[in-house]
């Protein structure tokens, strides 16, 4: 397994993908909280939250209209998220 800042990954993600600012700000603050209690951003519960950050993101894009022929996979690892674009293709369906 590698070990992401994920962290600087949902920052990273967050810079090149269109989302509302208020998704950034509440995942944030959640990683925050983490910090708080001790933890840091290469544990499981910040590969979590960036996992959560990135579906909603995609999920935002897709609502907003700008992702066609998408079927959302809700049992995608946050590692796939790494490659937002191929996590985006591999939720594209085929042939319509």
């Amino acid at each position: 397994m590698i070990k992401v800042a994920w962290g600087n990954a949902m920052l990273d993600l967050a810079k090149s993908e269109v989302h509302a600012d208020w998704m950034l700000e509440r995942y944030k603050n959640q990683m925050r909280a983490i910090f708080s209690k001790g933890g840091n951003q290469y544990d499981l519960d910040c590969r979590e939250i960036f996992r959560h950050f990135a579906m909603m993101v995609m999920l935002y894009q897709y609502d907003a209209g700008f992702l066609a022929n998408f079927e959302w996979n809700p049992d995608l690892e946050a590692e796939e998220y790494l490659d937002f674009k191929a996590a985006i293709k591999k939720q594209t369906k085929e042939g319509v």
